[in-house]
């Protein structure tokens, strides 16, 4: 029995030795890269790059705001609509998290660029949407599905007996919402904007799209590695962004923490929550109506994706055609089939890796799983090209 025992704590710390390293690794050591490089990277790099940060942080402020507010209202109008809108939702968010940014952006210029299907042939609009605010505008619907997903999960957990008695009293709905959801919710607001602040700074995909001449620091980042292969002065510049990021990062840690006191971790849901979260007729209606302009929104967009693959533009007219399946077929299927193929195997080690990971992370005490943990989030709040 002994000895079973020892083999079984051998492999178990063989385990978390493997994750550490991992994390050691694939985190830790290239993060260290990007500080240590030649001073001739680190020279003028403020002044070069200052308002290229400060572009960043304007497009993710505002980005972030807005999408945790239509978040909220979203959120509170389906989590107390009916069962067949919460699935349709669901479905709707759930697609939003997986399709790549660059497809919205790609989208967006179809739809409301220049030459827009809706912009110009529709309304006959002559609108320039390639600036800061093309870039909020898909950076904020882009955000709000995570950010609605998070709002309703800890609005179901809320203890109904509170909105009971606030309503018991004579509050109006208006009065309960501001006086008992939104100080009850405020850390979750905080969490919902710090990490749509954290994924608009990392993104540089909208930015090289549909920025035109505004540009972001995680863009530029991407073109000095990618196009100019200036891979000292990119690391350089990735060094601005890992400060807020971290800085982000512990806040959100801290937050989190603060949630999950006030709401507990066992996602308890009350019964009658629903019924008594519903809005006034008004602001039902208010909510609903953003709720419908985004699922318009959000639904235009993927059925774009499907017809203009079956569309060419040929002065200024769309008409039916099959090349583009054709093409695909006769010289992209290679590709398409070994992105398949790569994604599976990431999906299959990463889920199993993530799995060894959550439980030790979980079950484990002292300064080491903290350590690990933090390493481990922050591939999400820094570009991919940091890394």
């Amino acid at each position: 029995m002994k000895r079973r025992y020892i083999f079984s704590d051998g492999i178990d710390r063989c385990f978390q030795m493997l994750l550490m390293a991992s994390v050691v690794l694939f985190v830790a050591y290239p993060l260290l890269l990007v500080f240590f490089r030649p001073l001739s990277s680190y020279q003028n790099l403020w002044q070069e790059n200052r308002v290229l940060l400060g572009n960043s942080v304007y497009t993710a402020a505002f980005s972030a705001t807005f999408s945790t507010i239509i978040a909220l209202m979203i959120a509170i109008y389906v989590g107390s609509a009916h069962q067949k809108i919460q699935k349709f939702f669901q479905i709707l968010f759930v697609m939003t998290l997986v399709s790549p940014p660059f497809i919205g952006a790609l989208v967006y210029i179809q739809l409301y660029g220049r030459r827009g299907v809706i912009t110009y042939m529709l309304l006959h609009l002559h609108l320039n949407p390639y600036n800061r605010w093309g870039i909020i505008s898909m950076q904020t619907m882009h955000f709000v599905a995570l950010s609605t997903l998070l709002f309703m999960q800890y609005l179901r957990r809320m203890e109904v007996s509170i909105l009971k008695a606030a309503r018991g009293l004579g509050a109006s709905w208006r009065e309960c919402f501001y006086q008992v959801i939104l100080p009850l919710l405020w850390p979750v607001i905080a969490v919902a904007w710090i990490l749509s602040f954290m994924r608009s700074l990392s993104d540089f995909v909208t930015p090289a799209v549909i920025g035109g001449n505004y540009n972001t620091l995680a863009a530029e980042i991407y073109m000095q590695m990618i196009g100019y292969a200036r891979l000292d002065k990119a690391a350089a510049m990735n060094s601005l962004l890992v400060v807020p990021a971290i800085f982000s990062l512990f806040l959100y840690l801290y937050l989190m923490k603060k949630g999950n006191k006030i709401y507990g971790v066992d996602g308890r849901v009350g019964g009658e929550l629903l019924e008594w979260l519903r809005p006034e007729k008004k602001w039902r209606y208010f909510f609903g109506l953003v709720s419908i302009f985004y699922a318009i929104f959000m639904a235009l967009q993927y059925l774009c994706i499907f017809v203009m693959g079956f569309l060419k533009s040929k002065k200024g007219r769309y008409y039916f055609t099959l090349d583009n399946l054709q093409k695909l077929l006769g010289y992209n299927i290679k590709s398409f089939w070994v992105s398949i193929k790569i994604a599976l195997v990431v999906a299959v080690v990463g889920t199993f890796f993530a799995l060894f990971f959550a439980y030790y992370v979980e079950k484990r005490r002292g300064w080491l799983k903290k350590v690990i943990y933090f390493l481990a989030m922050i591939p999400y709040v820094l570009p991919g090209t940091c890394f």
